[in-house]
């Protein structure tokens, strides 16, 4: 009795690794038949394709050309239209059709920084490192006046402080 019982355990395991090779090797049919299924000659144009990518690839090229070159590009600036301009110039040559450029209002005058330069003048002379505001207006030439004391953010307490005045001022409050 116990020589059938494990004659029928080992049958049924048997049947469920045999099933679950059935379903596994289903599966992988189902999951190949889209890549049998593709069109003849596809072959052809992929290979084409990666040895363009790693032959004479220009993607390094254009992101250098958009992002060093014309880049940063406000809204409205000549800068802007250049880097559109050359984004056209460069679609054409590759033969895309119907490239064009949609007119729209931005409803401002374009903004572009020309030069920008920040000096104190006494009681020694230091240049000082400033940034301009996009779109802030010019000044028409050289600008003097009063110096504006900017006082910085006071650093935040340390966490041990923190926890000190804390209890302080529960122990304050219980007395």
């Amino acid at each position: 009795m116990a020589a059938y019982h494990a004659e029928y355990i080992f049958h049924l395991e048997v049947a469920q690794v045999t099933r679950r090779f059935a379903y596994t090797l289903t599966a992988c049919g189902l999951a190949i038949l889209p890549a049998l299924a593709q069109a003849p000659g596809l072959a052809s144009v992929n290979t084409r394709l990666r040895a363009e990518e790693t032959k004479d690839s220009q993607l390094m090229w254009w992101l250098h050309e958009v992002t060093d070159v014309y880049g940063p590009r406000v809204t409205g600036s000549p800068g802007l239209r250049a880097a559109q301009d050359f984004a056209v110039g460069q679609m054409e040559k590759w033969g895309f059709s119907n490239v064009h450029l949609e007119a729209w209002n931005f409803n401002h005058p374009g903004w572009q920084n020309l030069e920008l330069e920040a000096n104190a003048i006494s009681p020694f002379q230091q240049p000082l490192n400033v940034r301009a505001v996009a779109w802030t207006p010019g000044t028409n030439g050289p600008v003097q006046g009063p110096v504006l004391i900017v006082e910085p953010p006071s650093p935040r307490r340390p966490r041990d402080a923190v926890d000190a005045a804390v209890v302080a001022e529960v122990a304050s409050a219980r007395a």
